[in-house]
């Protein structure tokens, strides 16, 4: 499988602790940003979070976007439920509004 990634988005693939990118819509953030997690979730065990405000619109993007990607390239060995996806590797990703729930989040052990 050859997925491509334009030059601003290699950076997901350098052993950087932080990495941000900016830039208004279209720019294909979203999209380079989740095939490079489904990438490395199927290269290595991996334990993702996504986090946005409100648990409900992760519903709605990240978690859709994810799925779409899975189905779109059909990536094998990926199952799911409602708030995590999993790879048989064992890699994770997990979903969590913080809204209200922000020292849940702070306390998360182990995420890549």
């Amino acid at each position: 499988m050859r997925l491509y990634f334009p030059p601003k988005f290699q950076l997901l693939f350098k052993p950087y602790r932080y990495k941000v990118f900016k830039g208004g819509r279209g720019g294909g953030k979203s999209e380079s940003i989740a095939r490079a997690i489904l990438v490395k979730c199927t290269m290595q065990k991996t334990r993702v979070l996504c986090t946005r405000e409100l648990q409900n619109s992760i519903k709605d993007s990240s978690y859709k976007l994810l799925l779409d990607i899975i189905d779109q390239y059909d990536l094998k060995g990926f199952t799911y439920t409602q708030d995590v996806i999993r790879h048989v590797n064992g890699s994770e990703i997990l979903f969590k509004g913080i809204s209200g729930n922000i020292n849940a989040i702070k306390s998360m052990h182990d995420v890549d």
